[in-house]
């Protein structure tokens, strides 16, 4: 179950398995210099009651990298980024 309280970011994912996390308000094509984006979007960031842990609901696309989002986007941040 999500929580009512959650908040929307910005994030890409850097040579597959590298997440980056970050605030909606900086563009994404401003990582351009970091390495190989594989993927890029919008992630919506929650605390799942059942599970007791901070979870990802990754989405979209990024338009100034013209990198989309992927499916496997959501488990990656929530493995590599979700706390207890």
């Amino acid at each position: 179950m999500m929580d009512s309280t959650s908040r929307v970011l910005k994030y890409i994912v850097i040579t597959e398995d590298n997440p980056v996390v970050f605030d909606p308000i900086i563009p994404h094509n401003s990582f351009t210099n970091v390495g190989h984006i594989t993927s890029a979007g919008f992630c919506r960031v929650f605390y799942d009651r059942e599970t007791k842990r901070i979870k990802y609901h990754c989405y979209g696309e990024s338009t100034s990298l013209k990198i989309k989002s992927q499916e496997s986007d959501s488990a990656l941040l929530t493995k590599v980024l979700g706390t207890y």
